[in-house]
């Protein structure tokens, strides 16, 4: 009897867990490399803006 609940039990976690986990981790995957896309983005913008500010002349206070 128990053999037969860890039968199930194995083919339960190949059939759904397995997919369900590689799901995931390729999710969690894209999520990196658009985080990673979007902060490239930032540092370069703020890059142009220093760069466009130091050519602006100094403003007296």
């Amino acid at each position: 009897m128990e053999s037969q609940q860890l039968k199930k039990l194995g083919q339960y976690s190949v059939q759904f867990l397995l997919p369900v986990g590689q799901s995931l981790i390729a999710v969690g995957a894209v999520m990196v490399a658009i985080g990673l896309i979007i902060n490239g983005r930032i540092s370069v913008v703020q890059e142009i803006t220093h760069e466009k500010l130091k050519e602006l002349p100094p403003r007296e206070i």
